[in-house]
């Protein structure tokens, strides 16, 4: 996707894993480690973006609440009843796993709904 799309990556956590450093020896400076907690940086930096994919986190519901297009994975809880607000909007998408299981839910399928809204 980064090889076709002139796309920068910013992941936001708390903590990390080996996969983002994977992806930033991969892709150096077009990936961006910020680490917060502070729910007004949070909302500051998604309002700043062209879009989140995220799990059913606070990120994908402020995502949504500062107008950032938002693709949120759900697994064990119900994105047609938890996803971002509204949904009626065409820059929400809820992507509920299959059986609730994320590790089911196919990159392809989460790709189509981000290359929608890019």
């Amino acid at each position: 996707m980064l090889e076709r799309d002139s796309l920068d990556i910013m992941v936001v956590g708390t903590r990390f894993f080996e996969w983002v450093n994977q992806l930033q020896k991969s892709y150096k400076d077009r990936v961006e480690r910020v680490v917060t907690g502070d729910p007004l940086k949070l909302a500051s930096l998604l309002q700043d973006s062209d879009l989140l994919v995220a799990n059913d986190s606070d990120a994908t519901h402020v995502a949504a609440a500062v107008g950032t297009p938002t693709v949120g994975l759900f697994g064990p809880t119900d994105g047609d009843r938890l996803g971002p607000y509204p949904q009626s909007e065409p820059r929400n998408c809820a992507l509920n796993a299959p059986n609730g299981d994320l590790s089911a839910l196919s990159v392809e399928r989460a790709l189509e709904e981000v290359f929608r809204r890019i």
